[in-house]
């Protein structure tokens, strides 16, 4: 089978009783050309239109198409394992990058906590800073964690909407 047209992946059905029914139906190539043989065989030796010659011939067929059945069915597993590893290694690929990102983006909010909790309480420890003059500040360091927290949000595509 292989990919879709959407992208979608389905396993090639790799049975050998499935491909043996294929390559053996009468308007098989392999069929055609084993009766055939099996029948100028049958004619050399003076038994044309008989029914053990057409049996042989089918016989012989039906042989070959299981031999080549066999063959292509584990040639089709082998393909369906690899592009099921394929595809799981991609997709654990996804998820490690989609983790490293959230711990990045986590970590980085935490270190936005602690700038904007040392930005205030810096503020607060000097008695002499006037209050309206750190009310400015903090607003101000307020503001600039709002920012970075947008800017940070836009790069992860993540938003935080507290109101």
């Amino acid at each position: 089978m292989g990919y879709d047209s959407t992208g979608k992946w389905t396993p090639e059905d790799a049975s050998v009783s499935a491909r043996v029914a294929t390559m053996t139906s009468q308007d098989s190539p392999i069929m055609r050309q084993a009766i055939g043989a099996g029948m100028a065989s049958a004619n050399r030796r003076g038994l044309i239109n008989s029914s053990i010659a057409t049996s042989g011939a089918i016989g012989a067929g039906i042989g070959t198409a299981a031999t080549i059945a066999s063959q292509d069915a584990q040639q089709a597993h082998q393909m369906n394992l690899a592009t099921m590893e394929d595809t799981r290694q991609r997709d654990l690929s996804k998820n490690t990058i989609a983790s490293t990102d959230r711990n990045a983006y986590a970590s980085t909010m935490a270190q936005l906590g602690s700038n904007y909790s040392q930005g205030i309480s810096n503020t607060l420890q000097n008695d002499k800073i006037p209050s309206q003059t750190r009310n400015a500040a903090q607003n101000d360091i307020s503001a600039l964690l709002h920012s970075q927290q947008q800017q940070l949000g836009a790069i992860y595509g993540v938003g935080l909407n507290w109101g």
